[in-house]
């Protein structure tokens, strides 16, 4: 089983950053990161024990530029 998913974040320079997980309707299943972000390499993991298996999105904003890669939840 997958219990956790790990994002790595890196930033050149502080900046404003919001990370969003998404279902594929969607729908915002959780907030990894929203706000002021210091520079440097963040980890950021999504506890998934409780989702249903499948796929989702990761939204990433950095200072107006989005980035999304998906990510898949197994059992």
């Amino acid at each position: 089983t997958q219990d956790a998913v790990t994002v790595p974040l890196t930033l050149v320079q502080p900046a404003e950053a919001r990370v969003v997980v998404y279902d594929v309707l969607g729908r915002e299943v959780a907030v990894l990161a929203g706000g002021a972000q210091a520079a440097g390499t963040h980890t950021l993991v999504i506890e998934t024990a409780a989702w249903p298996a499948g796929a989702y999105l990761i939204r990433a904003t950095v200072d107006g530029v989005t980035e999304t890669r998906p990510v898949t939840v197994s059992r």
